[in-house]
């Protein structure tokens, strides 16, 4: 994907950060990550990814995400394995997957108990402010 109209997607990466205020990432077609707004993951995220048994568990739920989408070819809405929503879509030209953007991660109002919960079983739960 290096390249392509990269002015115009990381733009719309951008916008998307900007107006809704939920992290935005660009991958590449092997989905390497190739661009996010201000080059952060969002704090919670970070805190997680501290601990290397919570940094697979986050990886995993990429990775099934981006196994659902790359079979059906559409965008993919999930949840991660901590309860946070994400959506995974891919960016096609002609019938060639050339990359994917990542929108996430948010929690639904009904989800918060949910997130609340899996905070409570994480090791370090005290570097989290709720």
């Amino acid at each position: 994907m290096i390249d392509y109209r990269m002015k115009e997607l990381s733009q719309i990466i951008n916008d998307l950060n900007i107006l809704t205020g939920i992290k935005c990432v660009l991958y590449d077609e092997k989905f390497e990550p190739i661009y996010h707004y201000e080059k952060v993951r969002c704090g919670f995220c970070t805190l997680l990814r501290e601990n290397a048994e919570y940094a697979e568990r986050c990886l995993c739920s990429d990775r099934e995400g981006l196994k659902k989408c790359t079979e059906t070819g559409a965008p993919h809405a999930y949840k991660c394995h901590m309860g946070l929503s994400e959506i995974l879509t891919p960016i096609i030209s002609g019938d060639i997957t050339i990359g994917y953007i990542l929108v996430g991660q948010s929690v639904c109002g009904e989800d918060m108990e949910r997130v609340k919960k899996n905070v409570e079983k994480y090791p370090d739960k005290d570097k989290i402010s709720r």
